[in-house]
This record gives C-alpha cells, sequence and structure tokens, in this order.
C-alpha cells in the first residue's frame, strides 16, 4: 500500500472512530472483505475498536495489519485484488460507508487466478471492437497500398506492351520495304536480262540474215552466208530447247528422229566447210 492511500485511510478511519453520531453510536470494529467478481466476499480480518481513549499509534498500527492482510491474501490469488474497509457501529446492525483498496499481486500471474474484476461482456466487447477497428484500418491500409503497386507495375506493362507493338510494327514496316526493294531490283534485273537477250538474239539474226539479204538484193553471192533455207533451218533447230526436244522424242517416230538428226549433222558439216573455205581465202590473202 502507498504512501496516498495509507493517508486516505488514516483520514477515513478517524472520521469513522472519531467522529460520533447519535443514531449509530461509537464505532466498535473494523471489517475487511475481499470482492469477488464484483461482490462482497467473505471477511478475512476484523479489527476491534477500544471504548477508551484511543493511543497516538492506533491508527497507525490498524493500517499496518490491513495492509498486511491484504497483501496475504492477495499474493495466493495473483492478478487485481479488490478489498473493502467497513465500519460497524453499536447502534446500528449494517455497516457503514466502505472503502475500497486495489491491490496489485506481485507474484507471477496464474491463469485460473481468481480477479476481483474480471473482464465484463461490455469491456470485451468493446476491446474486441477496438481490436476490429484496429484490422480494419491496417486491412484497408494494405489493401490501398496494393492497389496503387497493381497500378503502378499495370501502367509499367502497359507502357513496355505500346513500346514494344510500336516497335514491332516499325520492323514490319522496315521488312515491308525491303522487300518491296528487293521486288524492284527482281523486276529490274529481269527487264535489264531480256533488254540484253533480245539485242543479242537480233544480233545473231541480223548476222545470220544479212548475207542472205545482200546476196538476194544483188543478185550474186556477195557475202559468204548461209542460204535463206540454211538460216531457217538452222534457226529452227536453234529455236528448239531440251523440253521441247524430250517432247518430240516421245511424240516423233524413229525414222523421224533419225531424219532431223541428218539435217542437222548436214547443217554443221556445211557450216564446218564454210568456216574452213573463209579461213583458206584469208590466209591467200
Amino acid at each position: 500500500m502507498d504512501s496516498g492511500i495509507r493517508s486516505k485511510l488514516e483520514r477515513w478511519l478517524r472520521q469513522q472512530i472519531l467522529v460520533q453520531e447519535d443514531e449509530r453510536g461509537r464505532c466498535k470494529r473494523i471489517a475487511l472483505c475481499h470482492v469477488v467478481s464484483g461482490k462482497l466476499g467473505q471477511e478475512i480480518a476484523s479489527f476491534k475498536v477500544p471504548s477508551k481513549s484511543l493511543e497516538d499509534d492506533y491508527f497507525g498500527e490498524t493500517i499496518s495489519a490491513i495492509d498486511t492482510s491484504i497483501v496475504d491474501d492477495a499474493e495466493p490469488l495473483g492478478g487485481v485484488q479488490t478489498y473493502v474497509v467497513f465500519p460497524y457501529f453499536e447502534g446500528s446492525s449494517k455497516p457503514g460507508s466502505r472503502f475500497t483498496i486495489r491491490e496489485v499481486s506481485t507474484s507471477v500471474e496464474d491463469p485460473e487466478s481468481i480477479e476481483s474484476e474480471p473482464a465484463t461482456k461490455t469491456g470485451l466487447l468493446s476491446q474486441l471492437m477496438r481490436h476490429n477497428e484496429a484490422n480494419a484500418r491496417t486491412s484497408a491500409l494494405a489493401l490501398g497500398t496494393i492497389l496503387n503497386t497493381l497500378r503502378t507495375t499495370n501502367q509499367r506493362q502497359a507502357d513496355t506492351i505500346e513500346k514494344l507493338l510500336t516497335d514491332r510494327q516499325a520492323n514490319f514496316d522496315t521488312m515491308e520495304k525491303l522487300r518491296s526493294d528487293e521486288t524492284e531490283r527482281s523486276l529490274l534485273m529481269k527487264r535489264e536480262e531480256a533488254s540484253e537477250k533480245f539485242k543479242t538474239d537480233m544480233m545473231e539474226k541480223f548476222t545470220l540474215l544479212l548475207p542472205v539479204v545482200v546476196n538476194k538484193i544483188a543478185g550474186k553471192n556477195l557475202l559468204p552466208g548461209k542460204t535463206g533455207t540454211e538460216t531457217v533451218i538452222q534457226g529452227l533447230f536453234e529455236s528448239i530447247d531440251q523440253e521441247q526436244l524430250t517432247k518430240l522424242q516421245t511424240i516423233m517416230r524413229p525414222e523421224q528422229i533419225a531424219a532431223m538428226l541428218e539435217i542437222f549433222q548436214s547443217l554443221q558439216a556445211a557450216e564446218e566447210e564454210r568456216k574452213k573455205a573463209n579461213g583458206s581465202g584469208v590466209k591467200a590473202n
């Protein structure tokens, strides 16, 4: 019991013992009771008040005795224990005004200890509501943080996807342009090849037909060269490609193929003789 409680208790005792009223009479004893679960329990100590004059140290000794009784009773119980001090008077069977003392046990708390003021339904409900409110606030803050994180992540992913789509479209455009340029280059090359082939074919035909035309106009052989019939036949043979030759072999009879080879070989032999004759004339000159 601290000094503040002792001072209040001493003033209360002096008020009950020294101040006498006609209706209740003199205070005959002081009782100390234990309160259990909000209800008055058994009486654990009683202190008689002398009828004669009180000594100077009476109040101090009585307060010390009350304190000792409270400590001895509260230590085994543990927790917070409540005690009340009642005055009993000679002229009344009922006690007077009470003085309440709360004692906190310093011993190890026992989970099965009997407290004077256990938790009530209202207190437990209030505590539970406070816990629920704290959990709700914590959950709301956590949810807000999670939503902000998801929003930031989604925005970052959306920006990344948009950039990737833009780059992919740019790559497609570049590929299409390169493919188009390649097609144009291929067409230009084919056009150049066709033009070159046309020029080569025209030059060959001109070279073949020039002696024939000149000799025809002059009425005599001014330029050595093939006859018109030889030129036409040689041009016919030279225009036949491998695929046409294969088809001819399938549709022509063997004697027709032999006759065609004979004509071709005769033309080649005449061409060789003509080249030899032209070579001899050049040497003689």
